[in-house]
This record gives C-alpha cells, structure tokens and sequence, in this order.
C-alpha cells in the first residue's frame, strides 16, 4: 500500500479505491503493471470528461472507449479527430463534450 487509497494488487497493477469501488480524481484508477491498460473510474463508475475512460492496446492496436457515469459513449473519437482536439481536454473543450455527448 502507498497511501490511503492506493494499492498494487497481487499482479502488480495499481488500483485506487474508496470504500471498495474504484475512485480517483484527476487520473486512472486502474492501472496494469506494465500500463498497457488504464481506466478511469469515479465512485465505482467508469467515467472521464477530458478524455477516453479506458485507453489499452491489443495487438499494437490502440483501442479508446469513452464513458461518462458508466455509460458508453459511441463516435466521439471521429468527433476529436474532426475538431483537432488533443487529449486530455481544456475546459472549454471539456465543457463541449459534456455539451454533446453528456
């Protein structure tokens, strides 16, 4: 254990968690020892407003799903690469995410 709420599990991956459900703020909650996976969750929901929720890599295939409150989210990477937005998001584009797809 590293602090109050950080913990690498047996595997070696790092988790943070409050009251048993995968929380943290301003990054991953879920992070596997070789960050070939990371996924952010707030209060035992997948969820992230300036960027993908879950950002892994299979087969040299960068895969990135979107979720806010533990609902998928569907055709927002066209959506960024459209507009030329970088991730992780500013807060007016954070604000025209949650505009549209929020």
């Amino acid at each position: 254990m590293t602090s109050s709420n950080e913990y690498i599990n047996i595997h070696g991956d790092v988790e943070w968690r409050v009251n048993g459900k995968y929380h943290r703020v301003g990054g991953p909650a879920y992070i596997t020892h070789n960050r070939n996976y990371k996924a952010w969750w707030l209060n035992g929901e997948r969820h992230r407003t300036d960027g993908p929720a879950i950002v892994t890599t299979i087969m040299s295939h960068l895969i990135e799903l979107w979720f806010l409150n533990d609902n998928e989210l569907y055709n927002v990477n066209e959506w960024v690469k459209e507009n030329n937005f970088t991730i992780p998001f500013d807060e007016p584009t954070q604000m025209m995410f949650l505009m549209k797809f929020g």
